[in-house]
């Protein structure tokens, strides 16, 4: 009896615990002038106060977000883990806080001849540096993995076809891997666009089909097939205007060498 008796005032005590808890937090919660949504946000933010952002609080940058006034990487001090966590609730319910990701315009890798073997420093750079680098495409990914080393966290990795890629899922939008390409092959792009030309030759180089079996030959294949009208050729390749795109798919179906691509 006794042993039932101490379960259960222990049960109690936890009952009890709890509801102060929410009680408080719910005191908090109204002392801020908080949604549920824009608590939930302040929950997933440091709680420092720090300034960093340019709010005097992490209460007042949470309203911000939760209006679509700021993006969730304006808080320059939040851990990693909740970042992901608060991306994907925004991008979930589909607000106007939704941020873009970065994207490497190139999948050649090994699919792209050689037109030496690169025996030199493991960097993008300095084999950019002995002959505009060691891939037959000019504008190629030389697969040194200067991106990765830029990425904070750890969002990009070079794949088993020897090219850099991006994990959006991981990728923060911070652009800090932008200038870390010597070919300038990386580009934001909405998190909500799922197609992209994966290519980057804008140089006027009919044989390239020899070169890279998956480089871009100008055929305009995709335009056509755009229902939206959202891509058009421009420099000699395809663009996709974000703002008309639907995702169809229709463009990374009918692309010969598979240079449209999802994402």
């Amino acid at each position: 009896m006794n042993t039932f008796l101490i379960i259960l005032v222990s049960l109690l005590v936890l009952a009890l615990a709890v509801g102060v808890v929410v009680l408080i937090s719910y005191i908090i919660t109204k002392k801020q002038g908080l949604s549920a949504k824009e608590m939930y946000i302040k929950n997933l933010l440091p709680g420092i106060d720090c300034g960093v952002c340019g709010c005097k609080t992490c209460a007042e940058f949470a309203k911000q977000v939760a209006n679509g006034e700021r993006k969730p990487e304006g808080c320059k001090v939040n851990n990693f883990s909740s970042y992901q966590k608060l991306k994907r609730h925004l991008v979930d319910n589909d607000t106007t806080s939704v941020s873009d990701v970065a994207f490497i315009r190139c999948k050649g890798g090994n699919k792209c001849t050689n037109k030496y073997d690169y025996l030199g420093e493991g960097s993008c750079d300095a084999c950019d540096n002995v002959q505009s680098g060691k891939k037959s495409c000019k504008a190629a990914c030389l697969g040194c993995g200067d991106s990765v080393k830029a990425c904070k966290f750890d969002a990009i990795s070079i794949n088993e076809r020897e090219v850099a890629v991006v994990d959006p899922m991981k990728c923060t939008g911070c652009e800090q891997c932008l200038a870390s390409c010597p070919n300038g092959l990386i580009v934001m792009l909405p998190v909500t666009q799922k197609v992209a030309p994966c290519c980057n030759n804008t140089y006027d180089d009919e044989g390239i089909i020899k070169k890279c079996s998956v480089g871009c030959i100008r055929c305009e294949a995709c335009v056509r097939a755009c229902p939206s009208g959202a891509l058009k050729m421009q420099d000699g390749l395809p663009v996709i205007d974000s703002s008309k795109c639907t995702n169809c798919g229709k463009c990374v179906a009918t692309c010969p060498t598979h240079v449209i691509t999802h994402i």
